[in-house]
């Protein structure tokens, strides 16, 4: 193979692990969760909430994340105190 630089075979994983150990990212600034993550984390709580796979939810229309979007956004100012 030619001598070029070499690439994780897993870059995701590798940024998620190095998050997960320091809370930086690769040039060692802090930072909140690759978003990745956060991606896959409101995939699989919405999943949960609503007893449905995950391919049955990546079928809806955007317009169902949307709604669920506002909700959230409701939720934290409730929590808040709004």
């Amino acid at each position: 193979m030619g001598g070029g630089g070499h690439r994780h075979p897993r870059p995701f994983r590798s940024r998620l692990e190095l998050w997960a150990w320091t809370g930086c990212n690769e040039h060692g600034v802090p930072t909140g969760p690759p978003i990745e993550l956060e991606q896959a984390r409101a995939i699989d709580g919405l999943c949960q909430r609503y007893s449905c796979l995950p391919s049955q939810l990546l079928n809806e229309d955007v317009s169902l994340l949307r709604m669920l979007s506002l909700v959230s956004i409701a939720e934290i100012g409730a929590n808040n105190g709004g």
